[in-house]
C-alpha cells in the first residue's frame, strides 16, 4: 500500500539502543520472510489476459458483459496488484459493467521496462489511455476508479490538464485526496506536519538503488518480498513510480526530518537506517486541474499512511466542479479489505452507485 510502514515498537529514547534496533529489524524482516511464502506466487492466479498497450504488455483482469454500455477501468496502488479488486468487479458485473483491472507498469510481468526514465508519471498516464483504447475500444468514454498511488494517477488522468480528461464518466479515489490538496498537505507553511511525518517515506523511496540498499533491512526485504516480489530489481521497478511522480512534479515532497525530530514515530527508526540531510522538501509542480466529472473520494478514518480526514485532505472538494461525495468508513487504508465488512461494503456500494448511475445519497 502506499503508505505501508514497518510496524515494529514505538520508537523511544528509552529503546533507541542498536540493540533494540536490531530486535524491531528481526521483527520486520521475520514478518516479511513469512509473508513471502504467501505472496510470490503468480498474482494473476492463472486469470489474466494479455492486453498488449504502449508496446508492453499488461496482465489484465476482466469481469462483466462485452456489450456493455458502461465500462470501468481499476487502478492499483503500490505496492498492490489487480486482484485486490475482484470483489468490486465482481460488484460491477452484477449491475451489467463492464471492468478491467490490469496489473500496471512495473507489475506486469510483460510491462517492466528497465531505467528509471521508463516510470515518468506522464508515460503511467499514457498507459491508462492506451489500456482503455486497446479494450474498450479507441475513443471510448470510460469510469475510472483508483487506489493509492493508483489515486494519484487517477487524478492526474481526469483534471482538466490531462489531455484525455474528457473520456473520463466518473472518478472515484480511494483514500488519496485530490492531488493539489495532498501538495498543501506535504509542503509549504501552512502543511499539516502529521501528513509530513508520515510521508517521509517519501524521501527513501526515490534513493538510488532503494530497493536494495541497506540489506538486510532493505525496502525488498522490508515491503517487497511480502507483497508479491521475487527480486530486489523487480520491486526497484515498482519503488521508480515515486521517482517517476517527483521528476514530474505530480507529488509535493515533504521536508526531509532528521531522526531526532522523527523521535517518537515509527519513522524513527526508518530515518536511523535511511539517514540523509535535512532540507525543506519540494512542492509540486505539475498540476492536475479542476475536475468537471462526478466524483467520490472515499477516506478510511484510521488510516495512519494517508491521514485523509484531515482539513488539508478535505480541500478535495475546492477542486471539484461538478458532483462530489465524500465517504468517510472506519477502514485503514486498504479500503476494500476493511476489518469489518460491512464498512468495505460500503465503499463497494458507494463505487457501485456512482459508476452505474444510482442516486442513493452515500451514508
Amino acid at each position: 500500500t502506499w503508505g505501508l510502514k514497518p510496524s515494529g515498537p514505538r520508537a523511544t529514547p528509552s529503546d533507541s539502543s542498536p540493540a533494540a534496533m536490531a530486535w524491531v529489524a528481526l521483527c520486520v524482516l521475520g514478518a516479511a520472510f513469512v509473508w513471502s511464502e504467501v505472496r510470490a506466487s503468480d498474482p494473476c492466479d492463472g486469470k489474466c489476459t494479455d492486453v498488449a498497450a504502449s508496446g508492453l504488455t499488461f496482465s489484465c483482469r476482466f469481469a462483466g458483459p462485452q456489450n456493455a454500455t458502461k465500462k470501468a477501468m481499476l487502478l492499483h496502488g503500490f505496492p498492490e496488484w489487480s486482484m485486490m479488486y475482484v470483489p468490486l468487479m465482481q460488484a460491477l458485473a452484477a449491475k451489467g459493467i463492464r471492468s478491467v483491472a490490469c496489473d500496471q507498469r512495473a507489475y506486469s510481468r510483460g510491462a517492466r521496462p528497465n531505467g528509471v526514465a521508463a516510470y515518468n508519471y506522464n508515460l503511467l498516464r499514457e498507459d491508462v489511455l492506451a489500456v482503455a483504447d486497446a479494450v474498450f475500444g479507441t475513443g471510448a468514454r470510460f469510469h475510472l476508479v483508483g487506489h493509492d498511488h493508483g489515486a494519484v494517477l487517477g487524478w492526474y488522468s481526469v483534471g482538466a490538464n490531462s489531455p484525455f480528461a474528457s473520456r473520463v464518466e466518473s472518478y472515484t479515489a480511494l483514500s488519496i485526496p485530490h492531488s493539489e490538496a495532498f501538495a498543501s498537505g506535504l509542503f509549504g507553511d501552512a502543511a499539516d506536519k502529521e501528513q509530513q511525518i508520515a510521508s517521509q517515506y517519501f524521501t527513501m523511496f526515490i534513493l538510488n538503488d532503494s530497493a536494495s540498499i541497506h540489506s538486510p533491512t532493505s525496502w525488498y526485504n522490508m515491503l517487497g518480498r511480502w507483497s508479491g516480489f521475487t527480486s530486489a530489481a523487480d520491486f526497484q521497478r515498482a519503488l521508480w513510480w515515486y521517482n517517476g511522480a517527483m521528476d514530474v512534479g505530480v507529488l509535493a515532497r515533504p521536508p526531509l526530518m532528521t531522526a531526532a525530530e522523527l523521535l517518537g514515530t515509527p519513522m524513527w527508526f526508518l530515518r536511523e537506517i535511511y539517514g540523509g540531510e535535512a532540507d525543506a522538501g519540494a512542492p509540486q509542480r505539475a498540476l492536475s486541474g479542476n475536475v468537471s466529472q462526478p466524483v467520490l473520494f472515499v477516506c478510511g478514518s484510521i488510516d495512519t499512511a494517508i491521514l485523509c480526514n484531515h482539513a488539508y485532505a478535505k480541500r478535495t472538494a475546492d477542486f471539484c466542479t461538478g458532483p462530489y461525495e465524500y465517504l468517510e468508513v472506519a477502514c485503514g487504508h486498504d479500503l476494500l479489505a476493511c476489518t469489518d465488512e460491512r464498512e468495505t461494503g460500503k465503499v463497494v456500494a458507494a463505487v457501485v452507485r456512482l459508476i452505474s448511475g444510482e442516486t442513493e445519497t452515500l451514508v
